[in-house]
């Protein structure tokens, strides 16, 4: 049975990250990702870049911090170079996470990596965010 789904939400690289995939890999794979979405769906995409890893209790004070700093923001340049390429509706996760998260640490689970129930309340009301603007309300 095809599917023809009428909202992806994509949420890839957190993990891929913390696993040390190659910026390269991750970019390819976002790549096949968005064109087979956009090709092959009339879905509205809305995909968010990460949020910043460096700031979550679990890096926030580990010595990887800096190297996942920077491969946050390399692996955010890669999605945003595939969001324009492909016409995906980006959120910015990642600026929201560096104020937010310091500041509420309640958004964090127990774990120090993982969104709280509240964490994941408010990413969702920010993924939404960007869906309105793609269907053009206010």
């Amino acid at each position: 049975m095809k599917q023809a789904p009428r909202l992806v939400t994509l949420s890839i690289g957190p993990n891929d990250i913390t696993t040390r995939v190659p910026v390269d890999d991750y970019e390819r794979n976002m790549e096949t990702i968005v064109r087979r979405l956009t090709r092959e769906t009339s879905a509205i995409v809305v995909a968010n870049l990460v949020p910043d890893l460096a700031v979550t209790p679990r890096f926030r004070h580990h010595e990887a911090r800096p190297l996942v700093a920077q491969r946050t923001l390399q692996f955010n340049e890669a999605l945003t170079r595939q969001a324009r390429r492909y016409g995906v509706e980006l959120v910015d996760l990642y600026a929201s996470s560096r104020e937010e998260v310091p500041a509420q640490p309640e958004l964090m689970s127990r774990d120090g990596y993982h969104p709280s129930d509240a964490g994941y309340a408010r990413w969702a009301e920010l993924m939404w965010e960007g869906v309105e603007r793609r269907l053009g309300r206010p």
